[in-house]
């Protein structure tokens, strides 16, 4: 059995990594514990798969959701002592804060109703409750924006390379730097490198200026 859907591995391109019972076993006999970790939409989906119904046979809304594979892979591994964990907590912050303490309910409640039997990893028991994690929308504005300019600076990157890739790599590189001043006001050191390597990959790197952050007037 392979589980596609109900994990989503991070991989190179073309490198067709499945999840399946095979390697599940051969992590339990080779006491490796098999870490998931959740993404947001299959976290919200099984808030929202709770929303609609507390019937374990309602395999039509379980569908949905796309949460019938997490289901049967959590119970293979419970039927056949599968070290395994799920980890939730990278996608939590994603989350609204007036959302948190529901989904954090659904989601427990969620594992109960499909009879899986969960418990917390004494290895996170220290670890800062789910409720405290700070979403970004909770913060000042000026401190949102500071923090969302790498993710601006990725956005600036991506359309370059759709946009502009039978350019020169010259001209990537200035096409960056316009929406850099137009949409974004300021750059540091670290990005400018980034696109360098991305706008340059087989030439000689161009120098850069030594200013870690600057402004753009």
């Amino acid at each position: 059995m392979i589980f596609k859907s109900a994990v989503k591995i991070a991989r190179k391109p073309n490198d067709n990594f499945n999840l399946d019972t095979e390697k599940l076993l051969f992590n339990r006999n080779n006491s490796i514990r098999t870490s998931l970790l959740l993404d947001t939409n299959l976290l919200l989906g099984i808030s929202n798969y709770m929303g609609e119904t507390i019937d374990p046979r309602d395999n039509k809304t379980l569908a949905k959701y796309n949460l019938a594979e997490l289901v049967n892979l959590c119970m293979f591994c419970q039927t056949n002592s599968v070290p395994y964990a799920l980890s939730p907590g990278f996608c939590i912050p994603e989350v609204a804060p007036d959302n948190f303490e529901i989904v954090r309910m659904r989601y427990d409640d969620f594992f109960v109703l499909h009879n899986i039997q969960l418990f917390d990893c004494i290895e996170t028991q220290s670890a800062t409750p789910i409720l405290e994690t700070q979403n970004i929308l909770s913060l000042p504005a000026d401190e949102i924006k500071f923090k969302a300019l790498p993710f601006l600076y990725i956005c600036c990157m991506i359309l370059v390379n759709i946009t502009e890739k039978n350019k020169l790599p010259a001209e990537k590189f200035s096409q960056f730097m316009n929406l850099i001043v137009e949409y974004v006001g300021y750059f540091s050191e670290k990005e400018l490198l980034v696109q360098n390597s991305t706008s340059f990959p087989h030439s000689v790197a161009i120098n850069l200026p030594s200013v870690r952050i600057g402004f753009i007037h």
